[in-house]
């Protein structure tokens, strides 16, 4: 299945990177491979889909970098240089150029890891690949994820009900398949999980509990220390102790982002709800007045829907930098249409096409 660059979905394993080929989605920035020397940064590259099925990727100021001909696109490149990519049913790795690296054989592929592997499948179980495509561990689990950097990755198996546990590089287990759902390591050292009874609450590498299950939903540690954590149906934010730094209090709540701010959503009135952007204190630092929101990523931008007719990426103000629209006034987010769909810069100019087709009659 094509998932949203938005990260897995709760109980769900994240078994691909690719950007959904939802017209106009966009998801985090993808680093490129170019410099390859220290100091250098490379080229920031943001997955647009400008169209149904018709997705690529376009730098800071709005160029087309890799033209709009797959069906779908990975969030990011990896350390590597590789992204994945989709085309007709099968999925492979382009470079930064868009040229097939591992041709598109694979029925669902992840990113890869920072250890160069990544998870895939040809056609039922999963196993790890190179960066050469070949098989490092073999085709065995019914799901897995990405490594983390403790270098263990989460695995699960069917039999019965379904466990999730971890291997390690070499494709043995390490932490035995117990758990009911498990996450991927942050950055801390913790994983989100939870048995039978379904109360979550995080393990460290030894599979030992560190914070006792006890919420009834919880998130992945981000870089600041902080996860979000549902209690009696409101949403807040722990630490790594497990005590309550923001107070559950909103509807929905995602991981803090690097540059401080993390998505909600809120109910914002009659049964309208909204998405925004809060601080490490829980005030809103970009109010709930978008349709559909991502987190940021590091080069500071984040994609939003506004509406119907206008979606794109974000600053930390809250400042339209990319954003995608139709030059005919119609609705981009919709099957069909969208050979008449543009791309503008910061100031409203339209950086693509170069020459915009004339306006059918519907």
């Amino acid at each position: 299945m094509l998932l949203t660059c938005s990260g897995y979905r709760k109980q769900t394993m994240k078994f691909s990177g690719l950007l959904a080929v939802a017209l106009a989605m966009f998801c985090l920035p993808a680093y490129g491979a170019q410099g390859g020397k220290a100091g250098n940064k490379p080229e920031e590259l943001l997955p647009i889909c400008i169209e149904i099925n018709k997705c690529g990727y376009v730098n800071s100021s709005g160029k087309v970098v890799i033209p709009f001909k797959f069906r779908g696109v990975s969030s990011h490149f990896a350390p590597n240089g590789l992204a994945l990519a989709q085309e007709d049913n099968k999925v492979g790795y382009i470079n930064t150029k868009g040229e097939w690296v591992i041709p598109p054989s694979f029925r669902i592929a992840n990113n890869f890891a920072a250890n160069g592997l990544a998870a895939a499948t040809e056609y039922g179980d999963w196993g790890y690949i190179n960066a050469q495509g070949k098989w490092v561990i073999q085709q065995k689990f019914k799901g897995a994820g990405d490594f983390a950097a403790n270098g263990l990755a989460v695995v699960n198996e069917t039999k019965g009900d379904t466990k999730y546990g971890y291997i390690n590089t070499k494709g043995k287990i390490v932490i035995p398949l117990r758990f009911s759902y498990a996450g991927p390591f942050a950055p801390n050292g913790l994983a989100v999980a939870f048995e039978e009874d379904g109360s979550h609450g995080y393990i460290n590498a030894k599979g030992e509990w560190v914070i006792p299950p006890s919420f009834d939903e919880a998130k992945d540690f981000a870089a600041n220390g902080l996860a979000a954590a549902r209690e009696d149906g409101r949403w807040g934010y722990i630490n790594a102790k497990g005590k309550w730094v923001i107070q559950p209090q909103f509807d929905n709540a995602e991981n803090f982002a690097a540059n401080g701010l993390a998505v909600l959503v809120a109910h914002i009135g009659g049964g309208n709800f909204g998405y925004g952007y809060i601080n490490a204190k829980g005030e809103w630092a970009i109010p709930p007045k978008f349709e559909d929101a991502k987190n940021f990523a590091a080069n500071g931008l984040a994609y939003v829907r506004e509406s119907e007719k206008k979606a794109g990426y974000i600053n930390a103000k809250g400042q339209f930098v990319i954003s995608i629209a139709s030059a005919c006034g119609r609705e981009v987010l919709k099957y069909g249409g969208g050979e008449n769909n543009v791309l503008k810069n910061d100031k409203g100019e339209i950086v693509w096409p170069e020459k915009v087709p004339p306006c059918k009659k519907q």
